[in-house]
């Protein structure tokens, strides 16, 4: 399944809580340029996609305090936050908002 921001692309790999996307996005100079994929996240589907970050993910969840300590516990500001959790069978970040939820 697909959502559109303007004229980009992005494929749904989770419909959860958090919504995550991928995107296939150049990197390098125009002529030597490779595609790396790339994590981004909504709460809703009729909404901004926005680049998976923690800072992002605390502005999308500006009032659950409990869900910023447990991001600052489980990841380095600078560190990915993309990783997929195969115990639970989720994105570790949607494992992460729902134990801040209980």
């Amino acid at each position: 399944m697909y959502g559109q921001d303007n004229t980009k692309d992005y494929k749904m790999v989770e419909n959860k809580n958090i919504i995550i996307y991928t995107k296939l996005v150049p990197v390098g100079e125009a002529k030597t340029f490779h595609l790396v994929k790339k994590y981004f996240f909504s709460t809703q589907s009729d909404i901004e996609i926005l680049p998976l970050t923690q800072m992002n993910l605390k502005r999308a969840f500006p009032d659950n305090i409990k869900f910023h300590d447990i991001l600052n516990l489980e990841f380095d500001s600078k560190e990915d936050i993309s990783s997929y959790d195969q115990t639970n069978n989720m994105y570790k970040v949607n494992y992460l908002l729902n134990k801040s939820l209980k």
